[in-house]
């Protein structure tokens, strides 16, 4: 049952958002083990169809569920309004979100789903090596400029010999963040195939990588090691984490 405190909390966390106390207790007291009330305030008053709410919430997690769209080959707008309809109206699925853990991973879990029903898993997310090899490592950067179309190419290259599905877990789980279980939800699995799937895909990567600049780079064994070693550790650096 939530404490007076968590009340206060939540009222104050959506100004201009108002659920009776007695109506906001239930909703969370029928989902025991909850650690986001005030999330849960405003899914009760969504469900309410609150106006005020329903503002609040676009403003919150549109986006991130449109960053998230972004990764596949659909109409973005299109998905958003199926995901309030489904949210809010045809099966109110978000009075299933449990309150445990948070709620913008929850979305994304639900976005993503609907994203990949309207395109086949083949086609439904591709990986770009930018997103692999980003950051603000000095050492990093200056390979990067000395061997960039080679290490772009080498590291696409190895990507895109995955299977479809594969490219697509893994830039769920390491560039949009969702979890192992929401994971096996989406794929029809179970958490520790997908966990153990993620991990022989990212030894690929890292062989693959490593082989294909082997056989592109024009230079010395010396400084081959050298450029190998590099791009390993940063690779292995960069999946770390991103876990």
């Amino acid at each position: 049952m939530p404490s007076e405190s968590d009340y206060l909390a939540a009222f104050e966390a959506w100004p201009g958002v108002v659920v009776p106390r007695e109506e906001f207790e239930r909703f969370v007291a029928a989902r025991p083990g909850a650690t986001s009330p005030s999330e849960l305030y405003l899914c009760c008053a969504c469900l309410r169809g609150d106006e005020a709410a329903l503002r609040r919430f676009d403003e919150k997690f549109a986006p991130a569920l449109r960053r998230a769209l972004g990764r596949f080959d659909v109409d973005t707008d299109d998905v958003l309004q199926e995901l309030r309809t489904h949210l809010f109206l045809s099966s109110a699925k978000l009075a299933t979100f449990s309150g445990r853990g948070g709620l913008e991973r929850w979305l994304r879990a639900v976005v993503v789903r609907l994203a990949l029903k309207r395109k086949p898993r083949a086609s439904s997310a591709t990986l770009a090596t930018d997103d692999f090899i980003a950051g603000d490592d000095p050492e990093l950067a200056q390979m990067k400029d000395l061997y960039r179309a080679e290490f772009k190419t080498a590291l696409g290259d190895t990507l895109g010999k995955l299977e479809p599905e594969l490219q697509t877990c893994l830039r769920l789980y390491y560039l949009d963040n969702l979890g192992l279980v929401e994971l096996a939800q989406l794929f029809g699995s179970s958490a520790p195939t997908i966990s153990r799937r993620l991990s022989k895909a990212r030894e690929e990567v890292l062989k693959g990588t490593r082989l294909a600049l082997r056989d592109r780079l024009k230079v010395s064994p010396a400084e081959l090691d050298s450029i190998l070693r590099l791009i390993e550790s940063k690779l292995e650096m960069t999946f770390s984490a991103l876990e």
